[in-house]
């Protein structure tokens, strides 16, 4: 009986450890939110072996918010079993049922939708169209939060671009920085995309010295965890030689990024994408 007392006290305290544990993590004063950017690679092939992966990688890091890049219906609809989250989701490339997705997940514990969209890279970005020698249709979706701990407005966009002319990435860099604009106003706002190309692609460099927003990865004020690049092969392994960084998460005035990070973590057994995800942790100032 002794015995049995004690385990029970053991397990007891165990559980109360791991409720502490997660209280800590999601304090309800805690400012701070944590993004995530992941392009969730369209490979159907190696889904089933991924999708446990990323589902737990969710789990672990518990970002309130989750931007996925080239997502295909199917894999979005797998993520509801998650009940914390929430998603909006507009087409990107040809869209509808057999399309991706640019979407954005959110923890609705801590964050109320106040509004969203998309919009078109092209010369009428208003309506699904293409523009400037692009292959495809490309779009960016966004998203309008009230932070429910601090009560604070912000915005979240994500986009992708792919199988594009030089010109179409010089174009939509010119409209994302007009709509972005328009659609923020005066508020904060985070920008998360697979943009296709290294920061000293011309218009990269445009995009970054363009005084609206900021690299988030020079913006950490702890540094940046992880390599400096988000491709690699299919094991994961980086060759600076051919591996570049196309991934990146931008911010606003008003954004202050305390840490950045490029997760590498995961080897052959749970490859998670054929890019790294970019995690960042924020406070809408």
């Amino acid at each position: 009986m002794k015995r049995l007392f004690t385990i029970s006290i053991a397990i007891l305290a165990e559980a109360l450890a791991v409720s502490n544990a997660q209280e800590y993590l999601r304090s309800p004063s805690d400012p701070t939110l944590t993004v995530c950017s992941i392009n969730m690679d369209n490979n159907q092939d190696t889904w089933n072996t991924r999708r446990e992966h990323i589902k737990t990688f969710f789990i672990f890091h518990m970002p309130e918010i989750v931007c996925a890049q080239e997502i295909t219906k199917e894999n979005l609809e797998y993520f509801d079993e998650l009940p914390q989250y929430r998603r909006i989701e507009y087409g990107s490339g040809w869209g509808g049922k057999s399309g991706f997705f640019n979407s954005i997940f959110y923890d609705i514990n801590r964050l109320k939708l106040e509004d969203s969209g998309n919009f078109w890279f092209s010369q009428t970005p208003n309506e699904f169209s293409t523009s400037w020698g692009a292959k495809s249709a490309q779009s960016c979706s966004w998203a309008k939060f009230r932070d429910k701990t601090t009560n604070k407005l912000f915005v979240v966009f994500n986009l992708q671009w792919f199988d594009s002319t030089n010109e179409m990435k010089i174009q939509s860099a010119r409209l994302l920085q007009k709509k972005v604009r328009e659609i923020a106003t005066a508020l904060p706002f985070v920008i998360c995309g697979d943009f296709g190309a290294p920061p000293d692609a011309p218009f990269m460099m445009g995009i970054m010295q363009n005084m609206l927003f900021y690299d988030s990865k020079k913006l950490s004020k702890s540094g940046s965890y992880g390599p400096d690049v988000t491709e690699h092969d299919p094991k994961g392994i980086v060759d600076l030689k051919i591996h570049k960084r196309t991934n990146y998460i931008f911010c606003s005035r008003g954004i202050e990024v305390l840490k950045h990070g490029t997760m590498s973590d995961g080897g052959v057994d749970d490859y998670l994408s054929r890019k790294f995800p970019i995690i960042i942790q924020i406070e809408v100032k």
